[in-house]
């Protein structure tokens, strides 16, 4: 898991040039005036997710993880907490869900504020429970990339 500004996102661009074409994506403007919704910026390999949600009492949200896309998320507004941990310290409570590139946990992590400006990125090993609110649950805006890391 990396957790930063986006300011300092080009520091991550060498990890794999997927991950610096989601960065690099992220940096630019070209998402600022789309649409919630899902958006393919290249077959199969790199998708952009416009999300405007509501934050949640952090025993309502689900700890996921993923098994063949890392997650760029991107706070656009707003703030929220995310969980985090490593996957010996989880069980599997679902099947795998092929289509959709997630299945969900249970188990114990730490978590992090996330705010305005800021991102993470979550690689397939990582488990992560994301939407978690402070206090009243609230509108966050984010940006989510979805990354093929072969």
């Amino acid at each position: 898991m990396i957790f930063d500004t986006l300011t300092k996102a080009g520091l991550y661009s060498a990890i794999h040039p997927m991950i610096a074409k989601g960065i690099a994506y992220l940096k630019s403007d070209e998402w600022k005036d789309k649409a919630t919704g899902i958006y393919e910026l290249e077959k199969d390999m790199l998708y952009l997710h416009v999300q405007e949600l509501e934050t949640m009492a952090e025993t309502t949200a689900k700890w996921e993880a993923h098994r063949i896309y890392t997650d760029i998320q991107y706070v656009v507004s707003g703030v929220e907490r995310i969980g985090y941990g490593k996957q010996d310290q989880f069980t599997a409570i679902t099947e795998y869900n092929a289509q959709n590139d997630f299945f969900h946990l249970e188990g114990t992590g730490d978590f992090i504020t996330v705010h305005e400006g800021m991102f993470t990125i979550f690689f397939p090993h990582d488990i992560h429970k994301t939407r978690v609110a402070i206090g009243q649950p609230t509108t966050i805006k984010k940006v989510v990339l979805k990354v093929l890391v072969d």
